[in-house]
């Protein structure tokens, strides 16, 4: 049986269709409370990004997924794509990122934010012992309206060197450094994600019960730690009761030893 012109045309295009390679790759799927996103990269690792369904990559738009198939369905002019997960052996992506793009996943972690609620903190714990330190015994006798005021002018005075604007360019620079462009790129799209807002609303609050579980611990070691220190200095001063370090005492020359001092030879009998 003879096959109509027509159904021939729409049989080799079908053909030729089915040929063409999609110019990208698919690797990787973050899954939120709300929405998938997809790892999806250029042929060589030049350009990457998480993708959710209904945006475009590279004027390729993610249509559909099957999660039986793990296939991603893209669109481009016109035409119907299916994009299988890669393999485990995906070639990692490792462009050189930029400060821009250091800076921008910055501010997606709210950076200026995070520091100063972390070194508002950290500073009263600072003022706190400097001036205990500084007062020494003094500091139970001085008013609390004169104290409350003296640690004011300390953390003022320790704030003007920790402006939370020049510590992010020193951070965005470190940033650069250890991560590629397509890891930033990746972190920016994580920390865009309800989930990762998330993360960064409520890391005080991890932080602080991270701490409620870690200083009961180490109270509960201390008193062993203690005991430990008064053993070892025991041990130290049993071996040198002269409480002169034995690297110190001087030779028959007048110089300082390096070496252990041996002890005399007893006397012999006449």
């Amino acid at each position: 049986m003879k096959l109509p012109l027509s159904a021939l045309v729409l049989i080799t295009a079908g053909a030729a269709f089915a040929a063409e390679k999609v110019p990208l790759t698919f690797s990787a799927i973050l899954t939120t409370s709300k929405e998938k996103r997809f790892g999806v990269a250029t042929e060589g690792g030049t350009h990457s990004a998480w993708v959710v369904l209904g945006s475009e990559f590279e004027g390729y738009q993610l249509s559909g997924y099957d999660d039986d198939s793990q296939t991603l369905t893209l669109l481009h002019n016109g035409k119907t794509y299916k994009l299988p997960m890669a393999s485990g052996n995906v070639k990692p992506m490792s462009s050189k990122a930029t400060l821009d793009d250091a800076t921008v996943v910055l501010s997606k972690m709210k950076f200026e934010q995070m520091m100063a609620r972390t070194l508002i903190d950290q500073q009263k714990q600072t003022v706190a012992l400097l001036s205990k330190q500084m007062l020494g015994q003094m500091s139970t006798q001085v008013p609390s309206d004169e104290l409350a005021a003296f640690q004011g002018k300390l953390t003022d005075t320790l704030w003007a060197e920790m402006k939370p604007e020049d510590l992010k360019k020193d951070v965005a620079k470190i940033y650069a450094d250890l991560f590629s462009k397509e890891e930033l790129r990746a972190m920016s799209d994580f920390y865009a994600t309800p989930a990762g807002g998330a993360l960064i609303d409520k890391q005080p609050q991890m932080q602080q019960k991270m701490m409620d579980l870690v200083t009961p611990r180490m109270l509960k070691a201390m008193p062993r730690i203690q005991e430990m220190s008064t053993e070892f200095i025991a041990q130290q001063k049993a071996k040198n009761p002269s409480g002169v370090p034995t690297a110190l005492k001087p030779t028959a020359s007048g110089s300082t030893a390096n070496a252990p001092v041996p002890a005399p030879a007893p006397a012999k009998k006449s």
